[in-house]
């Protein structure tokens, strides 16, 4: 029976441990101000494999921005905002994003706004609900017209 209880306690422990908690949190400057008129330049980083470049450029278009994704260094002359990008990943049974952080910065290099989404493996998203919800960190901050629209059972887009 103490075999069974200590069993029971491991299991338990380790669940608490793995589970976790979501974490997001964002900054955008006061002076930052957005509008349907901006064309958002998503610069890809080099090692960028799984396309999170391109996810992140689609979810501005659905916000109602113009959007494109390409080289870094390589801004088009109408870029209103550059965004960068940093994503971590983690095996457990499958590849999952862990962590998600976003930054905009004006033309200068002045950055604006920036966001961070982190999920445990119990948590986790589809790379797609990750950006969602790094860019709803951002813009629930500006104007909640650029949050994410939460549908019944689509938020999360799981796996």
């Amino acid at each position: 029976m103490k075999r069974v209880f200590t069993v029971l306690f491991c299991l338990v422990g380790a669940l608490l441990v793995l589970s976790g908690c979501a974490n997001q949190s964002g900054n955008v400057s006061t002076a930052a101000t957005f509008g349907a008129q901006d064309f958002y330049y998503v610069e890809t980083l080099p090692a960028d494999k799984r396309g999170i470049d391109s996810i992140i450029a689609q979810s501005f278009r659905e916000r109602g921005f113009k959007a494109s994704a390409g080289p870094m260094g390589d801004v088009p002359p109408g870029a209103t905002f550059v965004v960068s990008y940093e994503d971590r990943w983690m095996w457990d049974m499958t590849m999952y994003m862990t962590n998600l952080k976003i930054d905009i910065r004006n033309r200068t290099g002045g950055t604006v706004a920036q966001a961070e989404s982190f999920r445990p493996s119990l948590q986790r998203i589809s790379p797609e609900a990750m950006v969602d919800e790094t860019l709803d960190e951002i813009f629930k901050e500006v104007d909640m017209k650029y949050v994410t629209p939460e549908k019944e059972g689509e938020k999360d887009h799981k796996f």
